[in-house]
């Protein structure tokens, strides 16, 4: 059974790129650098220096660790105003917006609490298991939620989308959220914000599909003698495929890289 190929035709195949001297390491984000240095976001990913990392990136939330980014240093700008009187200056940038789309299967009695999920045993060695068939999802519409976020606490309700947004610290790092507050199947989720690889490196599609719950046996990519994380990742795959309308090939191709990559928003 042959695992999902990387050879570099393939479309995650991402390597660290950038020339700078900071290298990026694992939470960090264009906002959050930038934030720690006293700069704009916009300062560092216009950056001419960095333009083969905002080609590669393309989005100043993706970043992978190890690419490597020039900070400028600060400029100084002055602002001339009248003496005995009042001003206020805003910093622009902060805070920084979190925005979630929470997704639930559309039927209450089918959903699975954290830490009694059943078993599932995947041989690498023989024939791949049927994919899952994949649950239909809907917004996890109205339902109150908290939020913890760097010690800032945060509640709400979600919207008829399933949407929820936050105005966090840009160098915020972690986070809790608690959701159906009201109920006691609620769930936890804990964020690692900045912590998402791009769509097109293996890791960065193996949180995407944990995110969307398609199980691909955790978010770092086994290596190339573990034929069961293979094998285990491969059926995660299939099972996105086939709920996404694609040829469940088991691979992680550029349409099911791009599909993969609408279907989680980011």
């Amino acid at each position: 059974m042959p695992p999902p190929t990387t050879t570099s035709d393939d479309a995650t195949d991402a390597q660290p790129v950038g020339s700078g001297s900071y290298e990026v390491g694992p939470g960090d984000c264009i906002h959050s650098i930038a934030f720690d240095h006293g700069l704009f976001w916009q300062t560092l990913w216009n950056h001419p220096d960095n333009a083969d990392v905002k080609a590669a990136r393309k989005s100043p939330s993706l970043l992978m660790v190890g690419d490597r980014l020039t900070v400028p240093p600060i400029t100084i700008k002055k602002e001339n105003r009248p003496n005995e009187a009042r001003h206020k200056f805003k910093r622009k940038g902060v805070p920084a917006k979190l925005v979630l789309i929470l997704m639930r299967p559309a039927a209450d009695d089918d959903r699975i609490d954290e830490g009694t999920q059943p078993e599932r045993s995947v041989d690498g060695n023989s024939q791949d298991p049927d994919p899952v068939e994949a649950k239909p999802q809907e917004p996890w519409a109205n339902a109150p939620w908290t939020c913890t976020i760097d010690g800032a606490l945060f509640s709400g309700t979600t919207g008829s989308d399933g949407k929820i947004e936050l105005s966090i610290s840009p160098g915020a790092r972690q986070g809790r959220l608690v959701i159906d507050t009201d109920k006691p199947t609620q769930r936890v989720i804990m964020l690692n914000l900045g912590g998402l690889e791009p769509p097109d490196s293996v890791k960065g599609a193996m949180q995407r599909l944990t995110n969307l719950g398609f199980e691909p046996g955790g978010t770092e990519p086994p290596g190339d003698t573990d034929s069961q994380g293979q094998a285990t990742l491969r059926h995660a795959i299939e099972s996105f495929q086939n709920a996404n309308d694609l040829a469940p090939s088991g691979e992680l191709d550029q349409q099911t890289v791009d599909t993969l990559k609408e279907v989680h928003g980011s």
